[in-house]
């Protein structure tokens, strides 16, 4: 696949920036006519937002229209989420909006870029809009992180956050464990132990320092035989990043195995295709 930058915005496929739009090219589109972007990441909006959102637009209106492209008798939003929801609440039954012809391909890597360049994404969302373009492009944590104008190692230390159970995810998005409290976890091998001290974090409300404090601890009193060398760990780090997937490497002397995981049938090929198989 030919390389493009991918860290461009909308500009790059879409022509001119919204605000620069002809008023000619504005069409008021029927509410009900309107479907979601299905590759929105965010999941949670907060109320206060949508309220703030709401009173804005029924002070001022729409300022801004909402970008769609059509499907059939339906256009489906690329950008214009939070605007959508508002004037449903407020029952609207028209939203301007300019029409974009973009084919699945193109909507896929527009829906992308803005993902991972959202401001108003929590933690997890981040990491899942990392992973999914990752996922979708072939690309490695190196690459996305060139290409997004990041260093690499944010790139994993998101991604890396999907690897907590599914609980600590959800606390992180909930904002009632942060993503420092996240990274720290990580340290804790053992997924029961981290959510035992998730639940600690949350009771009894401790720092980061403390979270790392006890994942010390807790290393120095497993056996040895636990013990994860730091030469494995970092050859984890250093596959996970060439091949965008969470690795084990399974040790016991002079043998042992490695543990790719796979997301999807199309991640396993494209994990397939990176070993040159």
């Amino acid at each position: 696949m030919k390389e493009r930058r991918l860290g461009r915005g909308l500009d790059s496929l879409l022509g001119a920036p919204v605000e620069a739009a002809p008023a000619s090219d504005v069409l008021q589109i029927p509410i009900d006519h309107l479907v979601p972007n299905p590759h929105q990441p965010r999941k949670i909006f907060s109320d206060e937002e949508m309220r703030d959102l709401v009173r804005s637009i029924r002070e001022q209106g729409i300022l801004q229209p909402i970008l769609v492209r059509r499907t059939g008798q339906q256009y489906e939003l690329i950008a214009g989420e939070r605007r959508l929801r508002a004037a449903r609440e407020i029952g609207l039954t028209t939203l301007p909006a300019l029409v974009k012809e973009l084919n699945d391909e193109q909507m896929l890597e527009v829906a992308l870029i803005e993902n991972t360049q959202r401001a108003d994404l929590n933690p997890i969302e981040r990491a899942q809009a990392y992973r999914e373009l990752m996922l979708r492009f072939q690309l490695t944590q190196d690459q996305a992180a060139g290409r997004l104008g990041l260093e690499r190692s944010t790139i994993a230390n998101f991604v890396r956050l999907l690897e907590l159970p599914p609980e600590i995810q959800d606390a992180v998005s909930r904002e009632t464990i942060s993503q420092g409290h996240a990274r720290a976890l990580l340290a804790i091998k053992d997924p029961v132990e981290q959510l035992a001290v998730a639940k600690r974090i949350e009771k009894e409300g401790l720092s980061v320092r403390q979270v790392e404090h006890v994942a010390r601890g807790r290393r120095r009193t497993a056996p040895k035989s636990a013990v994860r060398a730091a030469h494995l760990t970092e050859l984890e780090e250093r596959i996970r990043g060439k091949l965008g997937s969470k690795v084990k490497i399974d040790a016991h002397g002079n043998r042992g195995c490695i543990c790719i995981e796979y997301y999807s049938l199309e991640h396993f090929e494209q994990i397939l295709q990176k070993l040159g198989v």
